[in-house]
């Protein structure tokens, strides 16, 4: 059967002002549990069935449509009765759900040849930057993974990542470079946010040996996508950020403006220091830490870049608060537990300490590709705490011994 074989469906709002004919050719359906169907459903999820815009078709009340959002991303109801009739959304990649959807029945069949799922995929959340979806399996869940162009190049790491470090990332069931798809093992639940700082005393080392190891495959990641951010780069990116409209009080640009001199010679002494430069995850935090069965895993590498090793413990500590700050017992015995795979961390806290300084330009210069791949009307939903991470660059400008 073609296509425009297929049987038309009927259906209207409540009240019967607005009547539409769809295909009977639905490639998926799903329920999705992001912030925004929530709010618009005022429940758990929403529950749909996707199917590209074209086949769906206003017969009656096409003036009584009532659009919330923008043309191609919005939900229609019926302006007299207000029932919910459709969503308009954009998926990773260009596609859509009510959109083009060119990708997702070819998607849904490279996800069967790799496992055999036991129900239809669910959609757990849709950002710029990715979209997920929940693959139920027998005996568990698996997870498919779509990346925008920005992250192509996440699937590929973390599948080379898991060749060499099985024990230390989650599982790859398969991946697609082409299509920029990722299909995981599941790892259980999230280390989170709410606990002490006791579960990175083995993070940290575990992580640490696997930068220490990947050191020697930094150029293959690079030709991989993977960013570079590599000591040599940071003070044209240092310049870049300055040329950007940046969310800063005039005296504050200045004074990075002031500091870039100082900035170019700190990347220097970094640099001479010796570390060689390897995957950086620069998103290390609680919600990427998966502790199931006492082994650690770490997930979502797709902020990553190849850099200074050490600059990723800017955003670990960013969110350990209960870290308490760099004069701790726990600051010293997280940083050095970190540190021990690279050498005697007593010769090593200097270097740190650096690394970490510039860690938080370092991180604002991923930040700022991150919103570069943002939608001007998604800013408000996805855009990074710019204010808040550029005030700690302005704290770095001032750090003891300058």
């Amino acid at each position: 059967m073609t296509p425009s074989d297929k049987r038309l469906l009927a259906g209207m709002c409540r009240c019967g002002a607005v009547r539409y004919e769809v295909s009977d050719a639905f490639v998926y359906a799903a329920n999705c549990h992001c912030s925004g169907c929530r709010a618009a459903t005022g429940s758990a999820f929403k529950a749909f069935a996707g199917i590209e815009r074209e086949k769906l078709t206003i017969v009656e009340g096409l003036d009584d449509l009532a659009v919330f959002g923008e043309d191609d991303l919005n939900d229609t109801r019926c302006g007299a009765c207000g029932s919910f009739l459709f969503s308009v959304v954009r998926v990773a990649r260009g596609a859509g759900i009510l959109g083009a959807l060119s990708h997702e029945e070819e998607a849904e069949a490279w996800v069967r040849a790799h496992l055999e799922p036991v129900g239809a995929m669910e959609l757990v959340h849709e950002r710029p930057w990715g979209t997920v979806r929940r693959v139920p399996v027998a005996g568990g869940v698996a997870w498919f993974k779509v990346c925008a162009p920005e992250q192509a190049f996440e699937p590929r790491l973390t599948a080379a990542l898991a060749g060499r470090w099985s024990d230390r990332v989650p599982d790859v069931l398969g991946y697609d470079d082409e299509h920029a798809w990722l299909l995981l093992g599941d790892a259980g639940e999230p280390l989170g946010f709410d606990g002490g700082p006791e579960p990175w005393l083995s993070v940290l080392p575990r992580y640490a040996e696997l930068q220490h190891g990947e050191a020697a495959h930094a150029a293959e990641h690079l030709d991989g996508g993977v960013p570079d951010r590599r000591i040599a780069t940071f003070p044209a990116l240092y310049e870049t950020m300055l040329a950007r409209e940046l969310p800063l009080r005039r005296g504050d640009l200045a004074r990075l403006r002031a500091f870039a001199p100082r900035f170019a010679e700190l990347s220097d002494e970094l640099a001479a220091q010796g570390i060689p430069e390897t995957i950086q995850h620069d998103d290390l935090h609680g919600a990427n830490v998966y502790p199931r069965g006492g082994t650690p895993r770490i997930l979502d590498w797709g902020d990553s870049c190849v850099s200074h090793p050490f600059a990723t413990l800017f955003v670990t500590f960013l969110h350990l608060d209960v870290v308490g700050g760099r004069d701790s017992a726990w600051y010293a015995s997280l940083r050095d537990a970190y540190l021990e795979p690279w050498g005697r961390p007593i010769e090593l806290r200097a270097t740190f300490e650096l690394a970490l300084r510039l860690g938080a330009f370092a991180h604002v210069f991923k930040e700022l590709r991150v919103l570069d791949a943002i939608p001007e009307k998604e800013r408000p939903r996805f855009a990074p705490d710019l204010s808040g991470l550029l005030a700690r660059c302005i704290a770095a400008t001032a750090t003891t011994g300058a």
